[in-house]
C-alpha cells in the first residue's frame, strides 16, 4: 500500500517555501480530491509529481515547481477554502482538478462532515437525500444526476468564486474536468451526461478548462476501468497519462 506522507502544511507533498519565487521558476498549484491527493498510489506516481517531473525532463520549458493541495474527501465549496492555503505561495497557475463526485457534500467524504454539522442543519440536508432515493435510481447515474441536481448551484457559484480570487492575486485559473472510471469502452457514449453539463458552464462561463475524458481518448484509453484502482481514482498508469494531458494544455503557459 502507499504511504501517505504529509508535508508541513499538511498536503501529500513535500515542503515547498513562502518566500517570494526566485526569478523565473512558474509555480503550479493543483487543488483537488483524493485525486490530487493520490489515493492509492505512491507520491512519486501522482499526477502532479509526474507533471513536474516531465516538464523539468524537457530543455524547452521554464523551471516548474508543481504544488500538491489535494485533500481526500473534499467538496467544491472545501476546495475553493483552499485558496487561504494556496495564495500565499505566489503560484503562477492554479488548476482545480474536478471530479464528478465534487458535487456530493456528504456521501464522497464517507459522511465526515456530518461529525462537524449542527443537528438542525443535518435535518436540512435529510430531507432532500431522501427525496432524491425516492426520485432517482440507485445506480452510479442516479448518484450522479442527483447531487447534480441538488448541488450545482452551489458548486458552480464556488468555481466563479476561486476564479475571481486566483484571477485577483495575478495567477491563472484553469478547470481540469475528470470522468469517473466506469467498466465500458470509452468509445461508447460516456453514461454520466452531468460530464457534459459542467462542460457547457464552463464554457458559458468562459472559465479555461480542460476535458481530461477527451484527453484520455486521444491517449489510446479505449476503457477507463484499465486505468483505474476503483470508479474515482485513476491508477499509476492512469496518473501519467493525466500528467501528459495537463502538461499539452498547459505547455503554451510553461514554455522558455
Amino acid at each position: 500500500a502507499a504511504v501517505a506522507k504529509f508535508n508541513r502544511s499538511g498536503f501529500r507533498d513535500h515542503d515547498h517555501e513562502l518566500a517570494a519565487k526566485p526569478e523565473g521558476k512558474v509555480r503550479v498549484a493543483f487543488v483537488g480530491d483524493s485525486v490530487t491527493q493520490g489515493f492509492g498510489v505512491a507520491v512519486e506516481d501522482t499526477f502532479v509529481q509526474l507533471f513536474e517531473n516531465m516538464i523539468r525532463a524537457n530543455r524547452d520549458a521554464k523551471d516548474v515547481e508543481a504544488l500538491n493541495f489535494g485533500v481526500g474527501g473534499y467538496q467544491t465549496v472545501q476546495i475553493a477554502a483552499l485558496l487561504d492555503k494556496v495564495l500565499p505561495f505566489q503560484p503562477d497557475i492554479v488548476v482545480y482538478v474536478m471530479c464528478p463526485n465534487d458535487f456530493d457534500f456528504i456521501d464522497a467524504s464517507g459522511g465526515l462532515v456530518a461529525y462537524h454539522s449542527q443537528t438542525s442543519i443535518l435535518l436540512l440536508r435529510w430531507i432532500p437525500k431522501k427525496v432524491a432515493k425516492l426520485k432517482y435510481p440507485r445506480t452510479p447515474s442516479g448518484y450522479y444526476a442527483a447531487h447534480f441536481d441538488m448541488k450545482q448551484d452551489r458548486v458552480f457559484t464556488a468555481i466563479e468564486n476561486m476564479k475571481k480570487r486566483v484571477r485577483k492575486n495575478g495567477a491563472k485559473y484553469i478547470v481540469a474536468l475528470l470522468p469517473d472510471f466506469p467498466d465500458a469502452p470509452i468509445d461508447d457514449e460516456y453514461p454520466f451526461p452531468e460530464h457534459k453539463k459542467t462542460l457547457q458552464y464552463l464554457s458559458d462561463s468562459r472559465i479555461p478548462h480542460i476535458d481530461l475524458l477527451a484527453g484520455m481518448k486521444s491517449n489510446g484509453v479505449t476503457n477507463l476501468s484499465t486505468v483505474a484502482l476503483d470508479g474515482w481514482h485513476p491508477d499509476p498508469n492512469g496518473h501519467s497519462i493525466i500528467a501528459r494531458i495537463l502538461i499539452d494544455a498547459l505547455y503554451d503557459h510553461l514554455r522558455q
